[in-house]
């Protein structure tokens, strides 16, 4: 659509608002009358090449009415019919099957593996400590985690 016929539009949902349009100069004049009081707005010869132009022109041209005094009929919304809201949960039917299968722990395999090799059972409130040796990986903050130099040497 063009400019002019946007404006013509728009003033249609403004009760006792017209509409005219000059031409002087580069740009288009839409001069709005309203109880007898005039403003002229300058409007663009194009649309403009984004979707913000028409709108802030449609804006404007609200505005000067708005400033003149009248008063915008409401546009009602939804016109269709009203659709339907999805039943509540008792009013729903629920289909009885079978249960879910139970999943198998995934942490049983890693319980049966022995971590540190032959252990003897220690008696409640006693914990093996390592005996330090001299690598630089029981030296360390970092042991227990780094691996022991001198057991991977023998």
């Amino acid at each position: 659509m063009k400019p002019d016929d946007d404006i013509r539009q728009e003033v249609r949902r403004w009760p006792g608002a017209t509409v005219n349009f000059d031409r002087t100069g580069r740009h288009p004049r839409a001069v709005l009358h309203f109880n007898g009081r005039e403003r002229f707005v300058t409007i663009p010869g194009t649309p403009g090449d984004t979707v913000h132009g028409p709108k802030n022109n449609i804006a404007i041209i609200r505005r000067t009415l708005n400033a003149l005094g009248a008063i915008r009929v409401a546009v009602p919304f939804g016109r269709g019919r009203k659709r339907w809201r999805n039943p509540g949960v008792q009013q729903r039917v629920v289909v009885a099957g079978e249960p879910a299968p139970v999943m198998p722990d995934p942490w049983e395999p890693l319980q049966a593996v022995e971590l540190f090799g032959d252990s003897e059972e220690l008696p409640e409130g006693e914990s093996q400590t390592a005996t330090p040796c001299e690598c630089l990986a029981c030296l360390s903050d970092m042991a227990g985690i780094y691996p022991c130099l001198i057991e991977d040497e023998q």
